[in-house]
């Protein structure tokens, strides 16, 4: 749906969102988002060290046991669980 808010930091819609910019991600409950706010909704950034010039991953981070287990990220929209996205697996 053109109408549908892919992008939760300036509200746009996914007709007037610039995909070959910002991919957009579909969530395995079928809700897709801009991969930029997909990623700081899973707070990528505790998971890997970014460029903040290019916005490229440069490294893992590593992962202190305990750190990540606060509540399972959810759906924006439904609060599905967000499983089975590779981008996410570490996080």
């Amino acid at each position: 749906e053109r109408s549908h808010i892919v992008d939760m930091i300036t509200m746009s819609s996914y007709g007037f969102h610039d995909v070959d910019v910002d991919p957009v991600l579909i969530l395995p409950c079928g809700h897709f988002y801009a991969m930029s706010s997909l990623d700081g909704h899973m707070e990528i950034h505790n998971g890997y060290k970014i460029n903040e010039e290019t916005g490229e991953f440069i490294a893992a981070k590593r992962l202190i046991a305990g750190a990540n287990d606060k509540m399972v990220k959810s759906c924006p929209d439904c609060r599905s669980t967000i499983h089975s996205v590779g981008r996410y697996a570490r996080l």
